[in-house]
């Protein structure tokens, strides 16, 4: 082999599996669901739990849409989290209980779940369930998570949407990019034999598991931290399909921060973890640890399509070099099924997301996104902060 095709192979190798592994989550998630039975209504204790800073243009609408669904055994608590506004008294002019944490220097959502979970253990429930301030639990949903939460013991995650709006074509693209990682490949990696990912809000945890994880650790993707914590333990989360949970989508004002700490903790995550992920599920031979590592291979979708260009470039260039072809018709290969599941998925959901007219924008946001990438590479991923949604 010569120096030109080892080169051409290190470069498109993980090009060409980073995507697969993409194409085939879609693929196998934007197959059309079957029904689900309703769970029947249990008899479980839980408590409610809302981490809430400065939220008080969205906590009374959020608790008001909630509090219909609570039922003998259920509890609301919200965590007034270094709140310098009205929603510890909003809350608590709503009859719910309220505990109020001060630590400016230690800020996240992990803190305060953590916070929320030293003042359980006088009384813990059998499972806790973790809803946003700005998101929505769909009717019925919250018995579904606590219901298979706790006939399963292991933590469970529902359908975690944003609303679709009519807005800018990076808001709309963003949103779409939103639904294919939330919904099409969480449901496709399920399909495959993978775990759910817990996604940070409609989710229920065990009361044992809750008790032990590491909570406090001040990550910006405490979800991703919990599923993976969870999936090494032997508890797997687990998807719950009829369950589905509602959040508007972030602003173009508040968007860029939002994805530069999203996408820059998830890739500081993925280059730490997913090959100790990938030993560990070999050597004990964990098919949902090989699963889960194996989603942490694969980049944010406009990162991913970045990649992608790049390698195409160099790889026909070289293709013209060695006058192979064999890389290039990997390359393209792969790119036409991901581009093929892409399409699935806006048909099957998508289209609620992403108008036809921004479909247009596309190159314009990958090209976008360049300086953002360019950030995170310098160690400038962002830290936690709260995401405007007005």
């Amino acid at each position: 082999m010569t120096a030109l095709a080892l080169c051409g192979w290190v470069l498109t190798l993980p090009v060409v599996l980073s995507t697969g592994i993409f194409a085939l989550e879609a693929i196998f998630g934007a197959i059309v669901p079957r029904r689900h039975a309703r769970a029947t209504p249990s008899i479980h204790t839980a408590v409610v739990v809302i981490p809430a800073h400065d939220e008080e243009k969205g906590i009374g609408p959020t608790l008001n849409r909630l509090m219909p669904q609570l039922r003998t055994g259920i509890r609301l608590l919200v965590v007034a989290d270094n709140c310098t506004d009205g929603t510890p008294e909003i809350a608590r002019r709503l009859g719910v209980e309220v505990i109020e944490r001060a630590d400016p220097s230690r800020r996240g959502k992990g803190y305060a779940l953590d916070f929320a979970r030293h003042h359980l253990r006088a009384d813990p429930p059998k499972v806790v369930v973790i809803v946003d301030a700005d998101s929505v639990l769909e009717s019925g949903s919250l018995e579904e998570l606590i219901t298979a939460c706790a006939e399963s013991c292991v933590p469970v995650q529902s359908d975690n949407r944003l609303r679709p709006i009519r807005a800018e074509a990076r808001v709309e693209i963003s949103s779409f990019s939103f639904y294919v990682k939330n919904t099409v490949r969480q449901l496709g990696m399920v399909r495959l034999g993978g775990p759910s990912l817990l996604t940070g809000t409609g989710m229920a945890i065990p009361w044992p598991l809750f008790e032990v994880a590491d909570l406090a650790n001040g990550s910006v993707v405490e979800d991703l931290d919990l599923s993976i914590q969870f999936t090494e333990l032997g508890y797997s989360p687990s998807l719950v399909p009829n369950a589905r949970v509602w959040s508007d989508p972030a602003p173009f004002s508040a968007m860029l921060a939002q994805r530069r700490r999203w996408e820059g903790g998830f890739l500081s995550t993925a280059i730490t973890r997913a090959p100790l992920l990938l030993l560990h599920a070999v050597a004990r031979r964990q098919w949902q640890t090989f699963m889960l590592a194996l989603h942490l291979l694969v980049p944010p979708l406009a990162l991913l399509t970045l990649m992608n260009l790049a390698a195409l470039a160099v790889i026909a260039r070289l293709a013209v070099a060695t006058t192979s072809l064999t890389q290039l018709a990997l390359l393209l290969g792969t790119q036409i099924l991901a581009c093929s599941a892409l399409i699935a998925a806006w048909l099957r959901g998508g289209r609620a997301y992403l108008g036809s007219a921004s479909v247009f924008a596309l190159p314009l946001y990958v090209l976008w996104k360049i300086p953002l990438y360019l950030k995170i590479a310098r160690g400038r991923a962002g830290s936690w902060s709260r995401t405007d949604r007005s």
